[in-house]
């Protein structure tokens, strides 16, 4: 009877690959009709691009309001990384993650920045939140604010709310926000990620992470 019991606790602490669960991953976007490089050339603040929604799910996933289904081929076009691509950046990153595996959950939010355009004219900002379990699957779910200021010899300015979706919810591994926005090189911008992440349990637990770019 103890071998058996030892046996179920030393598998249970291995994850099983999702494409052997029958989960599939989901990816929706939104993107802002107005954006071109050329408003980016004549607009004194950052310009919204597109926000990405990254869900892996054991059952059919309907998209968000505002948002269609894609696929990381197209995101790729727009010179985006999708939430998950972004979780496994090393370099150019400002993150606070964390792991909890004992209780079967992870926790991330992060900056990325990046120079994109013909001759890197412009600056690119990618934010992420996301919530993750580590081997066993179940509920997860995440929110987010990203918060942006200018940025002079003094510091940051006044800091204004400019994305704040309400709970995203996935029901295996994972659920990831991230959003973006470009302007020129030339400026400088103050930027804060927070983000809330639940595992449908009492527990709530914040990130939050900031720079200038």
């Amino acid at each position: 009877m103890v071998t058996r019991v030892v046996l179920v606790v030393a598998l249970a602490c291995f994850a099983v690959p999702a494409s052997l669960m029958g989960s599939a991953t989901y990816l929706f976007i939104s993107e802002n009709p107005d954006f071109s490089d050329a408003v980016v050339d004549t607009s004194q603040n950052p310009v919204w691009k597109a926000a990405i929604t990254e869900i892996e799910s054991d059952s059919e996933v309907s998209a968000p309001d505002g948002y269609e289904q894609t696929d990381s081929a197209y995101i790729h076009s727009l010179g985006l990384l999708t939430p998950s691509e972004i979780d496994l950046l090393t370099t150019d990153v400002h993150r606070d993650w964390h792991s909890e595996c004992s209780r079967n959950r992870k926790w991330n939010s992060q900056i990325t920045t990046s120079y994109t355009g013909n001759n890197n004219q412009y600056k690119l900002v990618q934010v992420l939140s996301g919530t993750y379990r580590c081997y066993i699957p179940g509920p997860v779910a995440v929110r987010c604010t990203t918060w942006k200021a200018s940025w002079g010899q003094g510091g940051p300015g006044s800091y204004v709310p400019v994305w704040y979706p309400d709970w995203a919810h996935g029901s295996w591994w994972k659920v990831e926000l991230s959003n973006s926005w470009q302007y020129g090189n030339g400026s400088t911008f103050a930027w804060i990620q927070n983000g809330r992440h639940t595992w449908d349990s009492p527990d709530t637990l914040r990130t939050s992470v900031g720079t200038h770019w």
